[in-house]
């Protein structure tokens, strides 16, 4: 409750209510009240929620897809990867889902258009993939493996977690979320370096809302359409608040005493070329993951064709093969 996500499914389910004249009731409980934090998949999959945040982490075993559905490093910018999900990501991962005997979807189109994580908040200074080394570090996913190659300890902790592990040393570093996320946390009081690329989370979406297939199939179709409406607007209009408040909290966490800055690009490059290699590797036996990272490749290939990527998310030319 409080965080800028619940805030956006409040919205969510404000409209939904309100629009729908009581034919329509959301009901809406922060994480880890029905169901433990970030076991929400599972419990909409087992019918404790019908709706909210679809974080794939309980099922990633199964699915692996969603390892890198949520977001993928060293990929596509929010607009684009908003466009991906809506036209292509979330048809591939609905199939999936299904595949694998889960009653849970995401409707394309309204995943949010979210800005950049922040790519590390450090109690240590970072200049090259050799002050790594020996670090301890919080990631989700296999945006870590790089960390892991250049000689980091990896471990995967909830957020509400993460301030009193670093504050006890349990750890050096982390990723979370965008600044926004982060400072509400108040992980700029244990942390002194913010490191600042969308080298390593370039987009923060899907499956948020994820909603359970078979409940949202049975509503009429106008309530249908009326939720996925209010999503679709609430993707966009949640990415604008988000982005809007990067900048002047960033000089929040400045003012403090943090020191905010970009990362160093001997890391971004390196961080790249080993990210790419690994993934091609990871997700060679496994047939989702793989449909999904090459159709995500394919993607970024056209676009930069069209409409240009910047140069953390350069696309190689045998990415054509896709």
């Amino acid at each position: 409750m409080g965080t800028p996500f619940y805030e956006s499914l409040k919205r969510i389910q404000t409209a939904v209510n309100e629009l729908s004249q009581g034919r329509f009731v959301l009901q809406l409980h922060p994480g880890g009240a029905i169901v433990p934090a970030y076991q929400e998949f599972l419990g909409q999959h087992e019918g404790a929620l019908d709706w909210g945040s679809g974080n794939f982490g309980a099922v990633m075993g199964t699915i692996p897809l969603g390892a890198i559905y949520h977001q993928n490093a060293a990929r596509l910018p929010p607009y684009a990867y908003h466009v991906f999900l809506w036209k292509e990501g979330a048809a591939i991962a609905n199939k999936w889902i299904a595949a694998k005997g889960f009653d849970v979807m995401e409707i394309p189109g309204t995943s949010p258009v979210n800005p950049p994580e922040i790519f590390l908040q450090s109690t240590k200074e970072l200049n090259t993939p050799a002050d790594f080394k020996g670090m301890k570090i919080r990631t989700f996913g296999y945006g870590g493996l790089p960390f892991e190659q250049w000689g980091a300890a990896l471990t995967m902790l909830p957020a509400a977690e993460l301030y009193e592990a670093t504050q006890r040393g349990v750890l050096d570093a982390f990723e979370m979320s965008n600044f926004k996320t982060n400072y509400d946390f108040g992980y700029h009081e244990v942390t002194k370096y913010i490191y600042i690329s969308p080298i390593r989370a370039p987009s923060e979406g899907g499956m948020h809302p994820a909603v359970k297939t078979s409940s949202f199939m049975a509503l009429p179709d106008d309530l249908k359409l009326l939720f996925t409406t209010v999503a679709r607007a609430e993707a966009v209009n949640f990415g604008i608040e988000m982005t809007m408040q990067e900048g002047p909290i960033a000089e929040k966490m400045r003012e403090y005493g943090c020191v905010v800055q970009k990362l160093p690009m001997e890391i971004v490059e390196a961080y790249a070329a080993l990210y790419d290699d690994a993934m091609t590797g990871v997700a060679a036996d496994k047939p989702d993951m793989k449909e999904m990272l090459e159709a995500q490749r394919a993607w970024a290939v056209k676009w930069n064709d069209t409409e240009g990527l910047p140069s953390w998310s350069a696309t190689p030319e045998e990415w054509r093969q896709y």
